[in-house]
Protein backbone atom coordinates (compact mmCIF):
# COMPACT_ATOMS: atom_id res chain seq x y z
CA UNK A 1 0.00 0.00 0.00
CA UNK A 2 2.82 2.37 0.87
CA UNK A 3 4.52 1.70 -2.46
CA UNK A 4 1.40 2.67 -4.42
CA UNK A 5 0.88 5.79 -2.34
CA UNK A 6 4.45 6.97 -2.75
CA UNK A 7 4.37 6.27 -6.46
CA UNK A 8 1.31 8.50 -6.78
CA UNK A 9 2.94 11.19 -4.68
CA UNK A 10 6.10 11.05 -6.78
CA UNK A 11 4.05 12.03 -9.82
CA UNK A 12 3.45 15.42 -8.21
CA UNK A 13 6.57 17.63 -8.27
CA UNK A 14 6.52 18.95 -4.72
CA UNK A 15 9.50 18.82 -2.38
CA UNK A 16 7.63 16.73 0.19
CA UNK A 17 6.45 14.19 -2.38
CA UNK A 18 9.86 13.72 -3.98
CA UNK A 19 11.58 13.44 -0.61
CA UNK A 20 9.21 10.66 0.46
CA UNK A 21 9.74 8.81 -2.79
CA UNK A 22 13.54 9.20 -2.68
CA UNK A 23 13.87 7.75 0.82
CA UNK A 24 11.46 4.93 0.07
CA UNK A 25 13.29 4.03 -3.16
CA UNK A 26 16.65 3.98 -1.36
CA UNK A 27 15.33 1.69 1.35
CA UNK A 28 13.90 -0.72 -1.23
CA UNK A 29 17.23 -0.76 -3.09
CA UNK A 30 19.06 -1.64 0.10
CA UNK A 31 21.35 1.40 -0.02
CA UNK A 32 23.01 2.03 3.38
CA UNK A 33 21.91 5.67 3.39
CA UNK A 34 18.38 4.58 2.68
CA UNK A 35 17.90 2.27 5.64
CA UNK A 36 15.07 3.62 7.74
CA UNK A 37 14.18 2.85 11.32
CA UNK A 38 10.59 2.11 12.30
CA UNK A 39 10.02 5.62 13.60
CA UNK A 40 11.08 7.20 10.32
CA UNK A 41 8.93 4.79 8.31
CA UNK A 42 5.93 5.60 10.50
CA UNK A 43 6.50 9.32 10.00
CA UNK A 44 6.77 8.87 6.24
CA UNK A 45 3.57 6.83 6.18
CA UNK A 46 1.77 9.57 8.11
CA UNK A 47 3.05 12.26 5.75
CA UNK A 48 2.09 10.13 2.77
CA UNK A 49 -1.48 9.76 4.01
CA UNK A 50 -1.77 13.50 4.63
CA UNK A 51 -0.45 14.39 1.20
CA UNK A 52 -2.59 11.72 -0.48
CA UNK A 53 -5.69 13.22 1.13
CA UNK A 54 -4.80 16.63 -0.23
CA UNK A 55 -4.42 15.16 -3.71
CA UNK A 56 -7.97 13.72 -3.85
CA UNK A 57 -10.09 16.11 -5.97
CA UNK A 58 -13.15 17.58 -4.29
CA UNK A 59 -16.39 16.29 -5.81
CA UNK A 60 -19.74 18.10 -5.84
CA UNK A 61 -22.18 16.95 -3.19
CA UNK A 62 -25.00 17.47 -5.68
CA UNK A 63 -25.01 17.26 -9.49
CA UNK A 64 -28.04 18.85 -11.17
CA UNK A 65 -29.13 18.56 -14.79
CA UNK A 66 -31.64 20.32 -16.97
CA UNK A 67 -33.61 17.78 -19.01
CA UNK A 68 -34.77 19.18 -22.38
CA UNK A 69 -31.89 19.57 -24.86
CA UNK A 70 -29.38 18.88 -22.07
CA UNK A 71 -29.91 15.23 -21.16
CA UNK A 72 -32.53 14.21 -23.73
CA UNK A 73 -34.13 15.11 -27.04
CA UNK A 74 -36.73 16.10 -28.23
CA UNK A 75 -37.94 18.65 -25.72
CA UNK A 76 -41.22 17.77 -24.02
CA UNK A 77 -43.24 20.47 -25.81
CA UNK A 78 -42.28 18.91 -29.17
CA UNK A 79 -43.91 15.59 -28.32
CA UNK A 80 -47.44 14.30 -28.89
CA UNK A 81 -47.76 13.27 -25.26
CA UNK A 82 -48.97 10.23 -23.35
CA UNK A 83 -49.07 7.33 -23.33
CA UNK A 84 -45.31 6.82 -23.33
CA UNK A 85 -44.13 3.27 -23.95
CA UNK A 86 -40.86 1.36 -23.76
CA UNK A 87 -39.90 -1.22 -26.38
CA UNK A 88 -39.16 -4.47 -24.56
CA UNK A 89 -36.32 -5.43 -26.92
CA UNK A 90 -34.60 -2.14 -27.74
CA UNK A 91 -35.41 -0.26 -24.54
CA UNK A 92 -36.38 2.78 -26.63
CA UNK A 93 -38.98 5.11 -25.15
CA UNK A 94 -41.57 6.74 -27.41
CA UNK A 95 -44.65 8.95 -27.13
CA UNK A 96 -48.11 8.06 -28.48
CA UNK A 97 -47.11 9.03 -32.03
CA UNK A 98 -43.98 6.86 -31.98
CA UNK A 99 -41.56 9.78 -31.54
CA UNK A 100 -38.59 8.51 -29.53
CA UNK A 101 -37.13 10.29 -26.50
CA UNK A 102 -33.39 9.60 -26.43
CA UNK A 103 -30.49 10.58 -24.21
CA UNK A 104 -28.12 13.02 -25.94
CA UNK A 105 -24.39 12.85 -26.51
CA UNK A 106 -22.57 11.43 -23.48
CA UNK A 107 -25.60 11.59 -21.17
CA UNK A 108 -25.91 7.81 -20.91
CA UNK A 109 -22.24 7.37 -20.00
CA UNK A 110 -22.28 10.21 -17.47
CA UNK A 111 -25.47 9.06 -15.74
CA UNK A 112 -24.15 5.50 -15.65
CA UNK A 113 -20.95 6.76 -14.02
CA UNK A 114 -22.95 8.59 -11.36
CA UNK A 115 -25.04 5.49 -10.76
CA UNK A 116 -22.26 2.91 -10.60
CA UNK A 117 -18.87 4.48 -9.79
CA UNK A 118 -18.16 4.23 -6.02
CA UNK A 119 -16.51 7.66 -6.01
CA UNK A 120 -19.97 9.24 -6.50
CA UNK A 121 -21.67 7.33 -3.68
CA UNK A 122 -21.97 10.47 -1.51
CA UNK A 123 -23.18 12.71 -4.35
CA UNK A 124 -26.88 13.33 -4.99
CA UNK A 125 -28.37 13.83 -8.46
CA UNK A 126 -31.13 16.34 -9.24
CA UNK A 127 -33.25 17.07 -12.31
CA UNK A 128 -34.34 20.66 -12.84
CA UNK A 129 -36.71 21.63 -15.65
CA UNK A 130 -39.03 24.50 -16.52
CA UNK A 131 -41.20 22.16 -18.59
CA UNK A 132 -44.92 22.75 -18.90
CA UNK A 133 -45.38 19.00 -19.14
CA UNK A 134 -43.97 17.66 -15.86
CA UNK A 135 -46.16 14.54 -16.05
CA UNK A 136 -44.61 13.60 -19.39
CA UNK A 137 -41.13 14.24 -18.04
CA UNK A 138 -41.85 12.12 -14.96
CA UNK A 139 -42.99 9.23 -17.14
CA UNK A 140 -39.85 9.43 -19.29
CA UNK A 141 -37.66 9.51 -16.18
CA UNK A 142 -39.27 6.28 -15.01
CA UNK A 143 -38.90 4.55 -18.39
CA UNK A 144 -35.40 5.52 -19.55
CA UNK A 145 -32.82 3.08 -18.18
CA UNK A 146 -29.45 4.38 -16.99
CA UNK A 147 -27.66 1.13 -16.15
CA UNK A 148 -28.35 -2.53 -15.49
CA UNK A 149 -25.59 -2.61 -12.88
CA UNK A 150 -25.86 0.14 -10.27
CA UNK A 151 -23.72 0.28 -7.12
CA UNK A 152 -26.15 -2.12 -5.46
CA UNK A 153 -26.02 -4.44 -8.48
CA UNK A 154 -29.51 -3.44 -9.58
CA UNK A 155 -31.07 -1.92 -12.68
CA UNK A 156 -31.60 1.83 -12.44
CA UNK A 157 -33.73 4.21 -14.46
CA UNK A 158 -33.28 7.98 -14.49
CA UNK A 159 -35.90 8.34 -11.78
CA UNK A 160 -34.04 5.94 -9.48
CA UNK A 161 -30.87 8.00 -9.84
CA UNK A 162 -32.48 11.39 -9.28
CA UNK A 163 -32.88 12.07 -5.58
CA UNK A 164 -34.34 15.55 -6.13
CA UNK A 165 -36.67 16.84 -8.85
CA UNK A 166 -37.98 20.30 -9.62
CA UNK A 167 -40.12 20.02 -12.76
CA UNK A 168 -42.41 23.01 -13.32
CA UNK A 169 -42.40 26.42 -15.05
CA UNK A 170 -40.64 29.33 -13.37
CA UNK A 171 -37.17 30.58 -12.62
CA UNK A 172 -34.58 27.95 -11.85
CA UNK A 173 -33.35 30.09 -8.99
CA UNK A 174 -36.56 29.08 -7.20
CA UNK A 175 -35.95 25.44 -8.17
CA UNK A 176 -32.52 25.50 -6.58
CA UNK A 177 -33.72 27.21 -3.43
CA UNK A 178 -36.16 24.31 -3.00
CA UNK A 179 -33.40 21.76 -3.61
CA UNK A 180 -31.17 23.55 -1.09
CA UNK A 181 -33.97 23.43 1.51
CA UNK A 182 -34.69 19.74 0.89
CA UNK A 183 -31.10 18.52 0.67
CA UNK A 184 -29.26 20.82 3.05
CA UNK A 185 -26.43 20.95 0.51
CA UNK A 186 -24.68 24.31 0.29
CA UNK A 187 -24.94 26.05 -3.09
CA UNK A 188 -21.15 26.07 -3.42
CA UNK A 189 -21.18 22.26 -3.23
CA UNK A 190 -23.51 22.01 -6.24
CA UNK A 191 -22.84 21.87 -9.98
CA UNK A 192 -25.51 22.48 -12.64
CA UNK A 193 -25.59 21.74 -16.37
CA UNK A 194 -28.05 23.58 -18.65
CA UNK A 195 -28.34 24.49 -22.33
CA UNK A 196 -29.91 27.94 -21.76
CA UNK A 197 -27.86 31.00 -20.82
CA UNK A 198 -30.68 32.62 -18.85
CA UNK A 199 -30.81 29.67 -16.47
CA UNK A 200 -27.03 29.70 -16.06
CA UNK A 201 -27.10 33.42 -15.21
CA UNK A 202 -29.93 33.02 -12.68
CA UNK A 203 -28.52 30.04 -10.81
CA UNK A 204 -24.94 31.35 -10.75
CA UNK A 205 -26.14 34.17 -8.51
CA UNK A 206 -26.73 31.61 -5.75
CA UNK A 207 -23.11 30.43 -5.82
CA UNK A 208 -23.73 27.22 -7.78
CA UNK A 209 -21.08 26.20 -10.33
CA UNK A 210 -22.99 26.41 -13.62
CA UNK A 211 -21.95 24.90 -16.94
CA UNK A 212 -23.41 25.96 -20.28
CA UNK A 213 -24.21 22.99 -22.54
CA UNK A 214 -25.40 24.33 -25.93
CA UNK A 215 -24.97 20.87 -27.49
CA UNK A 216 -26.24 18.86 -24.54
CA UNK A 217 -24.08 16.75 -22.27
CA UNK A 218 -20.72 15.78 -23.75
CA UNK A 219 -17.59 14.36 -22.15
CA UNK A 220 -15.93 17.72 -22.76
CA UNK A 221 -18.57 19.76 -20.92
CA UNK A 222 -18.66 17.21 -18.09
CA UNK A 223 -14.91 17.34 -17.52
CA UNK A 224 -14.82 21.12 -17.98
CA UNK A 225 -17.56 21.50 -15.39
CA UNK A 226 -15.76 19.37 -12.81
CA UNK A 227 -12.58 21.38 -13.34
CA UNK A 228 -14.49 24.63 -12.94
CA UNK A 229 -16.02 23.30 -9.73
CA UNK A 230 -12.51 22.76 -8.33
CA UNK A 231 -11.46 26.27 -9.38
CA UNK A 232 -14.55 27.81 -7.76
CA UNK A 233 -13.88 25.87 -4.57
CA UNK A 234 -10.26 27.00 -4.58
CA UNK A 235 -8.98 23.43 -4.67
CA UNK A 236 -7.16 23.62 -8.00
Amino acid sequence: ALSRELYALACTPSVEHLTCYRYYSLSKAGAPSGKLDNGTITSLQSLTRQLSTKMVPALPKLVAFDLDATLWWPEMYMLAGSPFTKNAKSGKVADRSGEQVELMGSSTRILKELASDPKWKDTAVAYVSRTRHPDWAEKCLRLIEVTDQGRAGNKMCMDDLGEYKQLYPGTKKVHFKKIHEESGVDYTDMIFFDNERRNIIDVQQLGVTCVYTPDGMTDQTWEMGLRQFLVNRGTE
